[in-house]
């Protein structure tokens, strides 16, 4: 058995959550293991097979002191933005594809930068990614910390509005 009740993880599509229970089907309890994830941030409960965890990619969530070196990239200057917004797209999907924290803070930081500098620039996808990757950040921070959601949301926004002194000034 990798995880037991009330580990934190991170689901790669729902984003983080704890283990609510785990139980084996079959008879006398011989059968598969199967695990059942709270998903607090959308309200939700996720069943995951055990012999799939690995396949979808299920992992421990991050400690707070982890969650808080990834956050620090947001102090780091944003990346070029890319010409091509093909690339632009491939980017932010392949950042909010495994929801990694620091992949996220990077896709926060990046798009936070070009709503505030360039908004002309911005494409309607942006601000559904900016949400996304804001809002996994937030529920990843709140189980972290324990904190409630609204807590952890207003630290996650004000991380994004400390990163602004670090923008390069045009």
């Amino acid at each position: 058995m990798k995880y037991k009740t009330g580990d934190k993880v991170v689901h790669p599509e729902h984003g983080p959550g704890i283990i609510q229970a785990y139980f084996r089907l079959g008879l006398n309890g011989l059968g598969q293991l199967d695990y059942i994830i709270a998903i607090p941030h959308q309200h939700a409960e996720v069943r995951v097979a055990g012999d799939e965890i690995d396949r979808i990619g299920l992992r421990r969530l991050m400690r707070t002191n982890e969650l808080l070196a990834a956050m620090a990239i947001m102090l780091r200057p944003p990346e070029p933005w890319p010409k091509d917004f093909s690339a632009h797209q491939c980017t932010l999907d392949m950042c909010l594809a495994g929801l990694h924290a620091h992949a996220l803070a990077i896709v926060a930081r990046d798009l936070s930068f070009l709503f505030n500098t360039h908004p002309s620039l911005a494409l309607s996808t942006d601000e559904a990614a900016l949400n996304r990757a804001r809002t996994i950040l937030s529920a990843k921070w709140a189980l972290a910390a324990d904190l409630s959601y609204p807590t952890a949301a207003l630290f996650v926004d004000k991380q994004i509005a400390n990163a602004a002194q670090y923008w390069p000034r045009s």
